[in-house]
Formats: C-alpha cells, sequence, structure tokens
C-alpha cells in the first residue's frame, strides 16, 4: 500500500552509484510498467524514491547479480508478515525464477525456542571459545523475540547456564536475507539438535493459520484433535493423526470460530493434553506448540502470540 498513492522513480544502477535526477530507469504509478531497457552483466542496486526527489529514498537494495541474456521483469509488492522490510522487489525472469533484491535496511531476524527439557536452563554463545554470550538464562518452553541476525552461516553453542565447561549443543545454519527465522533446541538424553526454520506468519483471507509443532520426547506419534468448543472427541475424527514429535508441519487451515483442542496418543482415546480453548477469526496466525510436562503421561498446549 505505500506505493499506491504516489508517482516514484527506480534507479537501476552497479553499486555505489547515488541516485541522481535524471538517471532514473523510470517514472511509475501503481500498476504502470515500463518500457524494456538493457543493461550489461554485472551486480545492480534498485533505487526507488519520491518521483523527482532522489534524496527522498523509500527502498535502497543490496546488489544483485544479472547475468548475460537474462530477462527480468523488476517488480516491487508491499511486503508480508514473513518480510522484514515493508517493500519487496524481484526480478522476475520470463522463464520462471526470480532474483530479490534485498532492502538493505531491513536486517533478517532470528527467535529460539527451547523444546528440550532434560538440557535444563542454558546459555547461548555465537562464538566457540564461549565469550560472546546473547542469551543468559534460556529456559525450557521460552520464546525469545526477533533479534536482527547476519546473513549467511551463524553457529551457536549451548551450555549449561552459569557453566562454560560443557557444550550441551553446537549448531549452525545459514540465514536468508530478508526473514524471519527460529532455531528450536529438541532433544533428550544428553542427544540434542535444533530445527532451524524460516516463520510462517502470512495470514490467509478465508481461514485462520495453524502453525503446530508437537516437541515432546514422552510421545513419538500423536493425534490432534479441534473440535466445536463444548464437544468432547467422542466419535470424532481426529483433525490430524499420527503427527510425528519434532517434526515441522505445514500450516494447516482453519475455519473462524471457537474450539477445543485435544491431544492424544497415536490411535487413542486417552487424553494427554486439553481441553485448550482457541478462539480464531480470518486472518489469524496460531503458533502452536506441545511440550513434555513433569508428569510423563500428561503433555501442554501453548500458544505463542505473534510479534
Amino acid at each position: 500500500d505505500s506505493l499506491r498513492a504516489i508517482a516514484f522513480d527506480v534507479y537501476f544502477a552497479l553499486d555505489g552509484v547515488a541516485p541522481v535526477l535524471g538517471q532514473e530507469v523510470a517514472t511509475l504509478n501503481f500498476g504502470e510498467l515500463s518500457d524494456a531497457l538493457d543493461f550489461e552483466a554485472d551486480g545492480y542496486v534498485v533505487t526507488i524514491t519520491t518521483s523527482g526527489d532522489p534524496a527522498d529514498v523509500l527502498f535502497v537494495s543490496s546488489p544483485a547479480t544479472i547475468l548475460a541474456r537474462t530477462d527480468l521483469v523488476v517488480t516491487l509488492f508491499d511486503g508480508d508478515a514473513n518480510n522484514t522490510s515493508p517493500l519487496v522487489v524481484r526480478g522476475l525472469g520470463v522463464l520462471g525464477g526470480a532474483i530479490p533484491f534485498h532492502d538493505l535496511s531491513a536486517s533478517s531476524t532470528v527467535q529460539f525456542l527451547h523444546t528440550a527439557k532434560e538440557m535444563g536452563t542454558t546459555d547461548v554463545y555465537d562464538d566457540a571459545a564461549l565469550t560472546s554470550q546473547i542469551l543468559n538464562g534460556h529456559a525450557y518452553r521460552d520464546l525469545t523475540a526477533d533479534t536482527p541476525i547476519a546473513v549467511g552461516n551463524n553457529e551457536y553453542f549451548y551450555t549449561p547456564a552459569g557453566d562454560t565447561a560443557v557444550v550441551s549443543l553446537d549448531t549452525n545454519f545459514t540465514v536468508t536475507e530478508g526473514f524471519h527465522h527460529r532455531v528450536t533446541a529438541v532433544g533428550t538424553g544428553g542427544v540434542y539438535s535444533t530445527i532451524n526454520s524460516l516463520l510462517d506468519r502470512r495470514s490467509i483471507d478465508t481461514a485462520a493459520k495453524l502453525l503446530y509443532f508437537p516437541s515432546s520426547n514422552n510421545f513419538e506419534f500423536t493425534d490432534l484433535y479441534i473440535v466445536e468448543s463444548g464437544t468432547t472427541i467422542d466419535d470424532q475424527t481426529p483433525f490430524r493423526a499420527g503427527t510425528a514429535s519434532r517434526v515441522p508441519n505445514p500450516a494447516f487451515e482453519l475455519a473462524p470460530g471457537s474450539y477445543d483442542v485435544y491431544i492424544t496418543g497415536f490411535l487413542e482415546t486417552v487424553t494427554i493434553a486439553g481441553p485448550f480453548t482457541l478462539d480464531v477469526a480470518v486472518g489469524d496466525v496460531v503458533d502452536m506448540v506441545v511440550f513434555d510436562t513433569d508428569d510423563p503421561a500428561v503433555l501442554e498446549i501453548v500458544v505463542f502470540p505473534n510479534p
């Protein structure tokens, strides 16, 4: 919506070349398409400014390499909840594929989720020497806030809280520019790892979205029931049967309404979690995680608020 009401200038230039009035490659209103232009193969930056004012920069990208004999339609989109920038620019290939032009001012982010109960409360470092602590007292069931993170490979070391003599978990993952990420600690019995994922926060226009992650070490497979509020699961079919623990699920759609959520063992009817009240409206994104408790026969359902 940020570009719908104004005319804007588009600059497509080599890295380090500042926008100068008269060197814009297009002046556009929403919905318009410029004439085709030819460029040499090289690394290019997209800069968007208010029309006629190169100092009023609305967007500037990191450089993207454009190969010879490449046909692109460089297109502007409004960012959504999955993007860290309010504007998204993509070079769409006429034969498929896309080249991202990432917003230089919008950092990628990471959050940490602790689902490894037996690992206990931890500290987290981002260097092998354990001198750069990024999390202090990261407890079981904790989900941290979004934090900016450098693009590329990042390595993290988990230690028992207050004790750098032991590294409980060493993990690394590659950060995608312009997106939100989650590092989820999982495991039991001294064997720990992380699930590193892009967050799916984009809402949908016709239903609610359920993001569901069962993290239990006590139940390898469970059935998920989502029933109309006030009803039981007797003679009901599971919403999802046989969901595997510690395995990410695709997003599920939910019609708007009031529900009770139950979890049972796989192909069993004994409730091990719930009823958990869940009220959803169109466009909601529900971030639901299932945790072990001190009772190995009972699980806990937690819904985390969206940022």
